[in-house]
């Protein structure tokens, strides 16, 4: 089977737990995610299979958008509600702040991803060392921000004066790969000057697949026991969905043979784009490729990855 397969992750699973159980019900081995989700977080999780898998990079550069709920007053050692409350704080602003608070984090930034992260440093994942007790200090890395929306803030109750109070809000996140949003509550947090971690996400949109292209687990697992493998079949979108804002060429079939040689060719009234997906006159996807401008203005296409007829669904 060849394509991608977008799956509803459920809470308390990791990533590799739903491929695992998919490549059992699939019964094929070459499967693979595009953008981990940690245990805490549900929603849009994009399987690639056979063929799809060498478009994974191109999934995983899509826009993210997430609903987020920080909680404010606790910092945690995993920037998440899963990690273990390392600080306590009152908490002490209204909407107004929170929102001020919010468009400090928006633009290209710099952030420090979260120490229980997997990022690997000399080959271990980053949460391993900190788990094993090691003080994990990671560099800061360029990521987007696009958009953070405040849908809603609940602020302290009532409490004496030697109480801890705290207060939560849900936020609507627009971002590019690789943002943490546990980063971004533990951001958030400090720039009101009290602790905050994650205690909440759901992955809503990632590139061109949002929630309503998902299938749960558990309707899957159902399908593939009352149809066999010919349920997630059914279910798979095909591979280039990854690159369908891309210029699209239809090529014919001489020229196709040297696409797929890897030979460079001349693609008309295209010059400017730096990528470009080409099809076959049945409708394959027979290469990506990549593109340059020459000096006379006439635009070069080199193919980058070549697909066969596996492809083809």
């Amino acid at each position: 089977m060849n394509g991608i397969l977008a799956i509803d992750k459920p809470y308390g699973w990791t990533s590799h737990d739903v491929v695992a159980r998919v490549r059992k019900l699939a019964r094929q081995k070459r499967i693979g995610h595009a953008g981990t989700l940690d245990p805490m977080a549900t929603g849009v999780l994009l399987l690639c299979l056979g063929e799809a898998t060498r478009l994974s990079d191109m999934l995983m550069d899509g826009v993210k958008w997430y609903l987020a709920r920080i909680e404010f007053g606790a910092r945690t050692d995993t920037d998440d509600a899963l990690g273990t409350v390392v600080e306590t704080s009152s908490v002490d602003f209204d909407a107004v702040a929170l929102v001020q608070a919010l468009q400090t984090q928006i633009g290209s930034i710099m952030q420090i991803p979260p120490s229980y992260a997997a990022i690997k440093r000399d080959g271990i994942p980053a949460y391993k060392r900190a788990r094993a007790g090691e003080s994990v200090e990671l560099a800061a890395k360029p990521v987007a921000i696009y958009s953070l929306q405040l849908l809603r803030y609940q602020g302290p109750g009532v409490a004496d004066a030697a109480a801890q109070v705290s207060a939560e809000a849900d936020v609507l996140v627009c971002c590019s790969k690789g943002t943490y949003i546990r980063s971004l509550a533990r951001d958030v947090g400090a720039a009101l000057g009290c602790g905050a971690h994650l205690s909440g996400l759901r992955r809503l949109a990632s590139g061109t697949f949002s929630t309503r292209d998902c299938r749960s687990m558990e309707a899957l697992e159902r399908e593939a026991v009352e149809h066999g493998v010919q349920a997630l079949e059914a279910r798979l979108e095909p591979p280039d969905r990854a690159v369908s804002g891309w210029p699209a060429l239809v090529a014919g079939e001489q020229l196709n043979q040297r696409i797929r040689s890897g030979a460079t060719f001349v693609v008309p009234g295209l010059a400017g784009r730096p990528s470009i997906r080409s099809y076959d006159d049945r409708g394959r996807l027979v290469a990506l490729t990549s593109t340059f401008t020459a000096a006379d203005g006439t635009c070069i296409a080199h193919p980058d990855k070549v697909f066969g007829r596996a492809e083809a669904r």
